[in-house]
């Protein structure tokens, strides 16, 4: 069997075409990537390499019979003390959570959150923040380059 490859985003996927040719490459948030990639893949079947906590974005758009997670790594949370910054990224709700349980935001600090669970989890700890366009850290830069 051909095995075909995927990448979610441009981050990702430029790292993977260093070693595998990509069928697939998607842009724009979980859930606009979530129904290209259903279109792509038809009535193939996908594995996904996931963390102990991801939230499986993609997967739910996709039928179970199409979908086979592999948990390859583990999410390990540090809650450590920094000092204020005038700007704050989030990249994923774990990340939020782990931060939040050794910190607070100040008031004159503006945040970003990369796509639209943290930008919930963010949301559910009262703290205002902007979402990145596209779920990617360099959207993440071109909106904190335009506050």
């Amino acid at each position: 069997m051909e095995r075909k490859f995927a990448a979610m985003g441009q981050a990702t996927a430029k790292l993977a075409m260093k070693h595998v040719q990509l069928e697939f490459v998607g842009s724009g948030s979980p859930k606009e990537v979530a129904a290209q990639f259903k279109n792509k893949l038809a009535l193939e079947t996908a594995c996904f390499p996931i963390s102990d906590l991801s939230l499986k974005s993609i997967q739910k758009a996709l039928s179970p019979g199409q979908v086979e997670n592999i948990e390859s790594y583990i999410t390990a949370k540090a809650d450590v003390k920094i000092s204020d910054q005038d700007l704050y990224l989030f990249t994923s709700p774990s990340n939020v959570q782990s931060f939040l349980n050794a910190n607070s935001i100040p008031d004159h600090a503006d945040v970003i959150a990369i796509g639209p669970s943290t930008h919930q989890e963010l949301f559910e700890a009262n703290i205002n923040a902007f979402q990145a366009i596209d779920g990617t850290i360099l959207s993440m830069i071109d909106l904190a380059n335009k506050l």
